[in-house]
């Protein structure tokens, strides 16, 4: 029920291709030259990548096999395709109640019976074993907790919706002054007010000021919706530069929040449990809800960082079984990194553009 908390903590195999190496002190370096993959035969190595029909098999580019193809442990599948049996074949999409044909097709511990993903015995590991209101608690699936009830983690909460100073509040939804958990994935505090949580006193208060560039972040510092950049290569210890990596503006915090609430109305409407890591073409949640995430994701994924991270076409799949946002609608594109100011939001698991 919790497709984004699940996106934003698995994050990403978004396809970036730039390098964030090592922190050095307060500044994280980046690789200004955006790169270009390559294609069969060429040579690849970790910072030369092969473009998603190809994998790299001891530093040359060979191709993937599809659906329904052979697959070893030399040969590896295109993206959304996992190798059972020395086949590829997909898995993992379907929910409990819509159609299959095996058992691997469905979520969790699902299985396909009689043509229908079902629990024997309501048993569960995690919430996508479950159906649309409900979530794992002690192994079997049990109904949601209301909006202000009891809680102990989000995915007891409704869609839209986590647990906060242990009660189920909608995410967006808190005025200034309010008690709030920064270490949420997802703001609870009212976007369209201006306001986020802010991490020193774990109440909502109004966005911060930008760092001026002029200033050297390296010792001093960002505010917590920048990050410290420092270009690779450089004498980092001179200069660092702050970029914001989050929403930074009261009106791309209100679009963010009109998107996440379209997002979650959509998945409501069409009762869809969302995949935890990628986004499958074929799931309820892509084949009802694909715009509104990827509106969402645009929008509350928000990067002015020091250089552009949206891949070249030359490293986009022509076959492929995940689900990609289209660049137009996914053009600020988020990088994860070991520096703790930059969230893994969203998503993760989603790569950008839609071919299919």
């Amino acid at each position: 029920m919790k497709s984004f908390l699940s996106l934003l903590l698995l994050l990403l195999i978004f396809i970036t291709l730039i390098n964030i190496a090592t922190v050095r002190g307060d500044c994280t370096e980046y690789d200004p030259i955006q790169r270009d993959c390559v294609g069969d035969g060429m040579s690849c190595n970790a910072s030369i990548k092969c473009n998603n029909d190809f994998f790299c098999n001891n530093g040359i580019c060979a191709k993937a096999s599809g659906l329904g193809q052979t697959c070893t442990e030399q040969t590896l599948c295109i993206p959304g395709l996992t190798c059972q049996k020395n086949i590829c074949i997909r898995t993992a999409f379907v929910q409990q109640g819509s159609n299959c044909t095996y058992d691997g097709e469905c979520f969790g511990m699902l299985q396909c019976i009689a043509g229908i993903c079902s629990s024997m015995d309501n048993s569960c590991d995690t919430y996508i074993s479950c159906s649309f209101g409900q979530y794992c608690k002690g192994g079997k699936c049990v109904s949601v907790t209301p909006q202000g009830g009891e809680c102990n983690v989000d995915s007891a909460c409704g869609m839209g919706s986590g647990c906060n100073q242990k009660k189920c509040v909608n995410y967006y939804s808190l005025g200034k002054g309010a008690q709030c958990d920064s270490k949420s994935k997802i703001d609870f505090c009212d976007y369209k007010q201006g306001l986020i949580c802010e991490k020193a006193s774990n109440t909502c208060g109004p966005l911060p000021p930008s760092t001026n560039p002029l200033v050297n972040c390296f010792s001093s510092g960002c505010n917590q919706l920048e990050q410290c950049f420092c270009e690779s290569g450089k004498n980092v210890t001179q200069k660092g530069t702050c970029f914001s990596v989050m929403p930074n503006t009261v009106e791309i915090l209100s679009q963010c929040k009109d998107d996440f609430q379209d997002y979650m109305n959509c998945m409501t409407i069409n009762r869809c449990v969302s995949s935890p890591d990628v986004k499958y073409i074929g799931s309820c949640e892509v084949a009802n809800c694909g715009n509104e995430l990827c509106s969402y994701i645009s929008s509350c994924g928000h990067y002015e960082g020091p250089v552009n991270v949206n891949p070249n076409p030359s490293c986009y799949s022509s076959i492929h079984y995940i689900y990609k946002c289209s660049r137009s609608s996914a053009s600020s594109i988020f990088k994860s990194s070991s520096f703790g100011g930059l969230l893994s939001l969203l998503l993760f698991s989603i790569t950008i553009s839609l071919f299919l």
